[in-house]
């Protein structure tokens, strides 16, 4: 499966920034956001650290990250 990504803000919800992607290798490094972070997992399953702690979420599940959490992020 080829991996994508597309950004975009959706109209009408002013300050809200979506990402919409399929990562299959694609891995973020440790980074943060200034705002929350509202993520659904619409298939497959994530990894990440957060606070030196790790995680999954996997099909159907949600997870949220406050503002400056240092993360990572893979398939």
């Amino acid at each position: 499966m080829a991996e994508r990504a597309v950004f975009f803000r959706p109209e009408g919800l002013t300050g809200v920034e979506a990402l919409h992607a399929r990562f299959v290798e694609h891995a973020y490094v440790p980074h943060s956001h200034p705002t929350w972070t509202v993520a659904v997992m619409q298939a497959g399953a994530a990894r990440f650290e957060v606070d030196a702690t790790k995680q999954r979420a996997d099909r159907g599940e949600l997870f949220v990250l406050e503002p400056e959490a240092v993360h990572t992020g893979m398939a």
